[in-house]
């Protein structure tokens, strides 16, 4: 008797080589749609990828909820890592260093009222000098310059107009 191999086993041998050489697939509840990963809630991934994770540079848009953010730059093992630029759906902007997922090193900060941040963060906090700039300047002041310390003002300079 002939052994017979069938057209679906090929494919799912592939799309099992695929899926293993693509990575991020340690994630549940997805798919390889060509080269972006996508996941059931609507989350997707476009880039490098190392050993079954995100890894080198690439595109991650996030779903939760009707929560939605697009991150763009580097990773590490599935987590930003590196030079990367952020948007949160609420109008919040980060531009700057990553580490294990957290800001961290310099970056510069928009938030959703338009108030501005620039400086140096450690672990997702606010540490060591900044320059925090107001999107509406309050009484001769356009913001101040600021040493702080887990994400609190130690001290500070205002900034006048």
């Amino acid at each position: 008797m002939e052994n017979f191999i069938f057209l679906s086993d090929i494919q799912n041998g592939i799309e099992e080589r695929e899926k293993v050489n693509k990575g991020i697939l340690q994630l549940k509840d997805g798919g390889l749609i060509g080269d972006i990963y996508i996941w059931n809630d609507g989350s997707w991934y476009y880039g490098e990828s190392k050993n079954t994770y995100a890894h080198g540079n690439g595109v991650q848009y996030e779903v939760d909820k009707n929560d939605y953010c697009r991150y763009v730059g580097g990773f590490k093992n599935g987590k930003y890592h590196g030079y990367g630029k952020y948007r949160h759906f609420n109008g919040e902007y980060y531009d700057g260093e990553w580490r294990n997922n957290n800001r961290h090193g310099k970056g510069t900060i928009i938030y959703s009222n338009g108030d501005m941040f620039s400086g140096q963060w450690y672990k997702h906090y606010r540490e060591g000098i900044g320059v925090y700039i107001y999107n509406r300047p309050r009484k001769r002041t356009k913001g101040f310059k600021a040493f702080w310390k887990n994400d609190r003002i130690a001290y500070y300079i205002e900034l006048l107009q």
